[in-house]
């Protein structure tokens, strides 16, 4: 690939692009010829030392659920006592600081899912080539 690629350029050709926990998930679709295109790719953490920065950023927020968890189990004990509706209620509230600190592992910045897109575009750029002409990409016809 000699040309780099630009997000602008090729945002008109997403058909489809879905984050599935950590991995981006498009469609890419000729606005011409409407032929199109599947990839999954990784969703992946910027900045050098990218594994040692997600470890970081995982502790990080580890510690932190594992505070609130703490302090919203204290406050609910306080509230509803030690007895069978308080456990009750201290197991529901657990389980749905659980749900959302798991949803929090795979939240990603803009800047990160556009650069997810951008690669993906990269895996599948054979299918399309750029058109000087049109100043656009479009499906490669087949030699």
């Amino acid at each position: 690939m000699s040309r780099p690629i630009d997000y602008d350029e090729i945002a008109g050709l997403i058909a489809t692009a879905e984050q599935e926990r950590d991995m981006m998930r498009c469609t890419f679709r000729c606005t011409i010829s409407f032929e199109s295109v599947n990839v999954t790719v990784p969703i992946e953490p910027q900045g050098m030392g990218t594994a040692l920065v997600k470890r970081a950023q995982d502790r990080a927020r580890q510690s932190i659920w594992y505070g609130i968890k703490r302090a919203l189990l204290l406050k609910l004990r306080r509230m509803f006592g030690r007895g069978l509706f308080g456990q009750l209620v201290a197991e529901l509230g657990t389980e749905a600081l659980g749900a959302a600190e798991e949803m929090s592992r795979y939240m990603y910045s803009d800047e990160q899912l556009r650069a997810a897109k951008v690669r993906a575009f990269e895996q599948v750029s054979s299918s399309f080539r750029w058109d000087a002409r049109m100043q656009q990409w479009v499906w490669a016809k087949p030699a």
